[in-house]
């Protein structure tokens, strides 16, 4: 396979991530200033937290691998672990109360139910 053919296949695989406002449940998230509502309160996530929700709703319904999520926010050139995506995600459950809706889908990644 050549580098170009190679590069568009990862490319398909990326998560696509969403612009502007997006509704999910009873959250607004608008992923171009980070800023996400439970009606009328702000709730504060990292660019990182922002970025991974980004990629779970650019996927509802469908996993999203860490690697993919790795490389869409940090990208290849940065040393980060996947257990770093763990992380992040716990506090995504957390402070959006999505325990329930951000699956752990095993040995794969995570997934945003629809």
């Amino acid at each position: 396979m050549s580098m170009t053919n190679n590069r568009q296949a990862v490319n398909k695989r990326k998560p696509r991530i969403p612009r502007g406002k997006v509704r999910y449940r009873e959250l607004t998230v608008d992923l171009q200033t980070g800023r996400v509502l439970r009606g009328d309160n702000e709730l504060q996530l990292t660019p990182a937290e922002c970025a991974l929700f980004g990629c779970l709703l650019g996927r509802i319904g469908r996993p999203v691998t860490r690697e993919e999520m790795l490389d869409r926010i940090w990208g290849t050139s940065v040393p980060v672990r996947s257990r770093t995506t763990d992380m992040h995600i716990t506090h995504l459950r957390r402070k959006l109360d999505l325990q329930n809706d951000i699956v752990t889908v095993f040995q794969v990644g995570y997934m945003l139910r629809r």
